[in-house]
């Protein structure tokens, strides 16, 4: 029997985590993560290989290794075939035993473990953190999604999404001159600077908004949890939230009307699944969509799917 090490990775953008096993042994890493679009195929691979060469010290030596790697940015197979090539070459190990896919397959994976084929044509996978998408795959790897086009062109629902509307609300209530407890801590995470704005002109004020949020590259998605902790107290913070749901449900609804389901399991993954009310909005704005989904969190981290889906390698 062929002593194998097996490797999953989820490289997110922000952080990449590898999970290793050889026999009973078990090691775990993490290190900051980039997307794999924005960086040249070279220095992907090299950061990859890097990765998997620390966790293959950690396990110890083995026979044989299999190699599954969901990487943000690698959903064109030209992306994923230049990356297993370029690995393969960086490790000494055969392309048969590398296999790069998106980050959403991995993550899938550790949605929906062990389903059957039927099962699989009505799973469907919506993922809310910094960006948002809505994912299925069938049973013969066919790939289906709605949305995830982006913050360009727009995640709704996303940690982005929320404080893209944070900041319009901010500036709305600017104009009107009438401040929400929302709007003073959204101020405060803009500025630097506590209280109200309503003691400047209001252009000035608007001026300073902007310069914020353009002028320093402030990460947008940093504002999504002060609208969470607002909720339960700011009216207008839960609408904000519920509207983002009902557009993220909508492309869910999108994709099972594809999929020809009526009754689809739903499994929300991301950093704002962590979060109960938005859960809960995500989850009502659903149902009104779909009535008969049954929809749930999903427990699993990606990078589980992704050790699975090594395991499965011939």
């Amino acid at each position: 029997m062929k002593h194998i090490s097996y490797i999953g990775i989820d490289g997110g953008g922000s952080k990449w985590e590898a999970l290793g096993k050889l026999g009973d042994s078990q090691e775990s890493l993490v290190i900051p993560g980039v997307n794999v679009r924005h960086e040249s195929l070279e220095l992907a691979s090299k950061r990859l290989a890097e990765l998997v060469q620390q966790v293959l010290y950690l396990l110890g030596s083995a026979e044989e290794v299999r190699i599954c790697a969901g990487l943000a940015g690698a959903a064109s197979p030209d992306i994923q075939k230049g990356l297993q090539a370029s690995l393969a070459e960086m490790l000494s190990v055969p392309v048969a035993h590398i296999s790069v896919v998106s980050d959403a397959r991995v993550a899938f994976q550790a949605a929906f473990p062990s389903v059957d084929a039927e099962q699989e044509k009505a799973s469907i996978l919506v993922i809310a953190g910094t960006g948002s998408g809505c994912y299925s795959f069938g049973a013969k790897e066919e790939f289906f999604r709605s949305g995830g086009w982006g913050s360009t062109l727009g995640d709704p629902g996303s940690g982005t999404a929320l404080g893209v509307a944070a900041v319009r609300h901010l500036l709305a209530s600017v104009e009107r001159r009438h401040f929400t407890p929302l709007d003073l801590a959204v101020w405060s995470a803009l500025s630097g600077k506590p209280g109200s704005p309503a003691n400047r002109h209001d252009l000035s004020t608007i001026v300073a908004i902007l310069d914020s949020v353009y002028g320093s590259k402030f990460t947008l998605s940093n504002l999504a949890p002060i609208v969470l902790e607002h909720v339960s107290s700011d009216p207008d913070s839960l609408e904000l939230v519920r509207t983002e749901c009902r557009a993220l449900a909508t492309q869910a609804a999108r994709l099972a009307n594809r999929l020809q389901s009526t009754a689809p399991v739903v499994k929300l993954a991301g950093g704002l699944a962590e979060n109960m009310g938005y859960f809960g909005a995500f989850q009502n704005a659903i149902r009104e969509l779909i009535p008969n989904a049954i929809v749930s969190r999903v427990t699993q981290k990606p990078v589980v799917g992704a050790l699975d889906l090594a395991h499965k390698m011939p």
